[in-house]
């Protein structure tokens, strides 16, 4: 269902993202869908919910079902809700996999010979293999 079809007393599925906190809401209020050039797809529509005994009026796109602001996530219905969770577990997921993956790297830097440091040389003491090697070569 998308976001300009909700119709008085229909039920939205809420997310707060901090503390993951579940709602449910009612709308209390949809207004006709209107230009707003602000908008990337240029139609939004002003629906008004209800929900723990207070008031909110949001601006959605007409054509979605899921709204992802930076605190809260709002879907018209609960799938689209799980849906969202799930895209956010994954993406958390792939960051924790990267950061394992970084670790790595880091780990074999810090293994090899060669300096980090651009433009730098390692220098090797007098009287170490590495030092006498090259003094042989030169």
């Amino acid at each position: 269902m998308l976001f300009k079809e909700l119709k008085q007393n229909s039920t939205v599925y809420l997310l707060k993202r901090d503390g993951f906190t579940y709602l449910e809401g009612r709308v209390k209020e949809s207004g006709i869908p209107h230009y707003d050039q602000r908008a990337v797809g240029g139609m939004v529509v002003d629906i008004t919910i209800e929900t723990e005994g207070e008031y909110y009026t949001y601006v959605f796109d007409e054509n979605k079902e899921v709204y992802n602001g930076k605190g809260l996530i709002i879907s018209t219905t609960k799938e689209g809700l799980v849906k969202e969770i799930e895209r956010m577990k994954n993406g958390a997921m792939e960051i924790l996999a990267s950061v394992k993956e970084q670790e790595e790297i880091l780990k074999k830097i810090r293994r090899t010979s060669v300096s980090t440091q651009s433009g730098t040389e390692r220098k090797e003491k007098p009287g170490t293999k590495t030092h006498q090697n090259r003094r042989r070569n030169e």
